[in-house]
């Protein structure tokens, strides 16, 4: 029930906190529970791709990408699960 309220927008919310990222932080603004943005975080590997995003700003556009394909590529195989 809460995914529908959490939109596929939700991972680039939680980059754009910078340092005052946090799962209870987007859980507020979407207006769900925390344990409903870990469920979405985990499902879509939040954690790998911030550090792909980190590494992308290191290693050049590249990275950053690839990430962004994974990203959609996350999005719509969430949208298909339901």
């Amino acid at each position: 029930m809460a995914r529908a309220k959490v939109t596929p927008e939700a991972f680039e919310f939680y980059v754009g906190m910078g340092a005052d990222r946090s799962y209870q932080a987007v859980a507020n603004h979407y207006g769900v529970t925390k344990r409903a943005i870990a469920k979405r975080a985990k499902t879509e590997r939040w954690m790998e791709r911030l550090e792909a995003l980190r590494s992308g700003a290191r290693d050049g556009a590249g990275a950053l990408a690839e990430v962004e394909i994974e990203s959609r590529q996350a999005t719509r195989m969430a949208a298909m699960q339901g």
